[in-house]
């Protein structure tokens, strides 16, 4: 995840999850495309590298309780 282009977004499951909670009213998880472009204009508004808010997303959701997690999941 940290090495390779800046402009790189993976948006696996933990990053859609995020993204979705905060754009869905159900919580449901983005499609990882959605969560791609989605990632990428938030980083140029706040201007800051997407790779950078793609780990950040990444390490809080890691750092989330697990219940927390199983919930949004369900």
């Amino acid at each position: 995840m940290l090495a390779g282009s800046t402009a790189h977004v993976k948006a696996d499951s933990m990053v859609c999850r995020f993204v979705g909670e905060a754009i869905n009213a159900d919580k449901s998880p983005a499609k990882p495309e959605t969560a791609r472009q989605l990632l990428k204009a938030v980083a140029e508004h706040l201007g800051v590298d997407p790779k950078t808010l793609d780990y950040g997303i990444w390490n809080y959701q890691r750092t989330r309780p697990m219940s927390r997690k199983r919930k949004l999941s369900a």
